[in-house]
């Protein structure tokens, strides 16, 4: 992905461009002091995402938050890393890899710009299915580009200190499950983290649902 999607899918992602909002080519190309091409290029590309939504006659729109969208994200996950899981688990070689991987988020979860968060959660969930298809991670990459938004969502919400006790505490006994080299148990481990996550973020996702119809942004916590 170049750096002209790259800013539009962090703007998406932080909330800089409202869900629900009009997205207005010329000013986004001013602002990133490039030509309208690029910029269209790059909502189209969101658009693939289900992040930007074109309509003739009218300009493109950032998606809403449905909590139908949600439910059908996680609800594939599930289908998808189970299955994955299920042929295969990480080798006992690949643990130191898993194991930088997890600290990397960990790191980035507190510190980190969003982007960088979500290529290093990306990479440790990639990391936990080494027998995943190429087909499995085609869907799946787009299934965790369309997580990331309500990930991000959820982060917006709570405390630091709920980023470590619950988030990066999740995925460390995440990968603390390879280490038994039981695939039965690893497989699933993978299914209840998604869903485990899935329980966490609904209340984010409705209560930005409900601002929506209400005409409220998202506000952080203190």
């Amino acid at each position: 992905m170049d750096q002209v999607a790259d800013e539009v899918l962090r703007r998406i992602l932080t909330g800089e461009l409202v869900p629900g909002s009009s997205v207005a080519i010329s000013t986004l190309s001013e602002q990133l002091e490039v030509s309208h091409v690029p910029v269209r290029e790059a909502l189209r590309t969101m658009e693939a995402r289900g992040l930007v939504e074109f309509q003739r006659g009218h300009r493109p729109r950032v998606s809403q938050i449905h909590p139908e969208d949600f439910e059908d994200v996680f609800r594939l996950r599930t289908l998808l890393e189970g299955e994955a899981a299920g042929r295969g688990i990480p080798s006992a070689d690949c643990l130191p890899e898993l194991e930088e991987a997890l600290h990397s988020f960990q790191s980035l979860l507190i510190h980190g710009e969003t982007l960088a968060v979500h290529a290093a959660h990306t990479r440790l969930h990639s990391l936990m299915l080494p027998a995943a298809s190429q087909w499995e991670r085609r869907f799946l990459s787009e299934l965790w580009f369309a997580s990331e938004r309500y990930i991000q969502l959820f982060l917006e919400s709570i405390t630091e200190q709920t980023k470590v006790d619950v988030v990066s505490a999740s995925h460390a006994a995440l990968v603390r499950t390879v280490k038994s080299a039981d695939p039965e148990l690893v497989r699933q481990a993978v299914i209840e983290h998604v869903e485990a996550s899935k329980a966490f973020l609904a209340g984010a996702v409705r209560l930005a649902s409900a601002r929506r119809e209400a005409g409220q942004r998202p506000r952080k916590p203190a």
